[in-house]
C-alpha cells in the first residue's frame, strides 16, 4: 500500500483563477466597451438595459478583483502579489473613468 500523499492546492493556477482573472482584465472591460457603444447610441429602452449592463459590469469587475486577491492571491500586471492597496487603486480608477464615460 502506498502512502498518502500531501498534495497542496495551488490558488495561482487553480480553475477558477484562470476564470476570474481573464474576467477582471479583459471581459469586463470589453462589456463596459459595447454598453458604452448601446449608450452613446441612444435608444431608449436599449439604453435603460445598457445603462443596467454597464454598472453591473462596473460592480462585477470590482467585486471579483477583491475576490482574486483575497482569495486566490491575485497578482499585478508585473506578477508581484497583489494587495488591497492595488484592489482599492484599481476600484477607484475603474468608478472614475466608467462615470466619466457614461
Amino acid at each position: 500500500m502506498s502512502a498518502p500523499t500531501n498534495h497542496s492546492f495551488d490558488k495561482q493556477s487553480g480553475i477558477l483563477a484562470l476564470l476570474v482573472r481573464p474576467f477582471w482584465m479583459f471581459w469586463g472591460n470589453f462589456v463596459l466597451l459595447i454598453s458604452a457603444g448601446n449608450i452613446i447610441m441612444g435608444e431608449s429602452s436599449s439604453t435603460r438595459t445598457s445603462d443596467i449592463i454597464f454598472w453591473g459590469a462596473v460592480a462585477a469587475m470590482i467585486i471579483v478583483r477583491f475576490l482574486d486577491i483575497k482569495f486566490l492571491d491575485g497578482q499585478t500586471a508585473a506578477q508581484k502579489p497583489a494587495s488591497i492597496k492595488h484592489w482599492r487603486r484599481y476600484a477607484i480608477v475603474l468608478a472614475v473613468i466608467s462615470a466619466a464615460i457614461w
